[in-house]
């Protein structure tokens, strides 16, 4: 029988669960269904979507389109972007600490999001180490979640904000997203969300390989067991 998440210790401050995970992994299905779950049991949840903020960044990408940093392909979508920052490192480390402020931005916008609202839990949708895995393809920067950057950016996150990484056989990931097949920046980014998983202990992985509703009952598990901790 499916385990229900205990709604107790509530406090005024809300607890944050971040959703990592690569397109096609089944982040959105999973966050619906655990919101659809938690408001069944009373806990009033709120949805981010915080991948990119925009208000730093926006006129940089503008800028990377017109030096050539940035470049559009053909897909099966048609006509789309791609980073190609990597050609000037020294414009990665700027981009990088551009992003850094837009994370941090995103942080207050939350909390201004969140003002004068009674919510007990707060999905949030691509943040942190989705950026983070951005920034790895951007630069090419094959030790970049080992460096010193991984640490700021997680600074970011409220302390009381659980982390999880949603993971799905690659042709599953493939068939849900088949766009993916033509993307040069694939296989960089599969190697790199393992690298993540493998080198983050306080990132708790959830396998997308059954169903749907054994997903969501792990996650909510493991928010029953930091429900606890925080208590």
């Amino acid at each position: 029988m499916a385990k229900s998440y205990a709604v107790t210790n509530m406090k005024a401050k809300p607890k944050f669960i971040i959703i990592s995970g690569i397109d096609g992994s089944g982040k959105t299905t999973i966050i619906d269904a655990v919101k659809d779950r938690l408001e069944d049991k009373g806990v009033q949840s709120q949805y981010i979507w915080l991948r990119y903020n925009h208000i730093i960044i926006k006129p940089v990408h503008a800028l990377c389109r017109l030096v050539g940093l940035s470049k559009r392909y053909d897909s099966i979508q048609g006509k789309v972007w791609r980073h190609e920052f990597y050609k000037s490192q020294s414009f990665c480390s700027i981009y990088i600490f551009l992003t850094w402020l837009d994370t941090w931005l995103g942080r207050f916008k939350i909390t201004w999001r969140l003002r004068g609202i009674n919510v007990d839990v707060v999905i949030c949708d691509r943040w942190v180490n989705d950026i983070l895995i951005d920034l790895a393809v951007d630069s090419r920067r094959d030790k970049f979640l080992e460096s010193r950057w991984r640490d700021w950016f997680q600074r970011i996150l409220p302390d009381n904000a659980q982390s999880f990484l949603i993971t799905r056989h690659v042709e599953d990931v493939l068939g849900c997203r088949p766009e993916c097949r033509d993307d040069p920046d694939f296989e960089f980014r599969q190697r790199a969300y393992r690298q993540l998983q493998e080198s983050s202990p306080n990132l708790i992985v959830l396998s997308n390989d059954g169903s749907i509703e054994q997903a969501v009952n792990t996650l909510l598990d493991q928010l029953d067991d930091f429900d606890r901790r925080l208590a």
